[in-house]
């Protein structure tokens, strides 16, 4: 499934460096902070799995608490210089504001 995922990121940079998108009106901006991320882990080190749902696959409400700050960090910042690397240990906080002049 890593594998599955790795490939399918990978897919996914390549259609939006494509430029099939690129129009006046409309762009696809991959959002990679899930490139390498940090899941939490307990204090024996293993993954904490509360941060999943029960099928160990999707989030829990707190995992998806903290990802959503990763991501709108993630869409608030330039195209060239998103964060690739999540630590999921802590939320993206503070959050940011999207610039009012643009």
């Amino acid at each position: 499934l890593a594998n599955a995922c790795v490939d399918y990121a990978n897919r996914e940079i390549a259609l939006g460096t494509s430029g099939k998108f690129d129009k006046e009106d409309f762009t696809l901006a991959v959002q990679p902070f899930f490139r390498d991320i940090t899941t939490p882990p307990m204090k024996d080190g293993k993954i904490n799995m509360k941060f999943f749902a029960p099928d160990c696959f999707h989030f829990s409400q707190w995992g998806h608490g903290i990802v959503s700050t990763w991501l709108w960090k993630n869409i608030l910042e330039p195209v060239d210089k998103k964060t690739t690397q999540g630590d999921l240990t802590n939320p993206a906080i503070p959050l940011a504001c999207p610039d009012p002049v643009l």
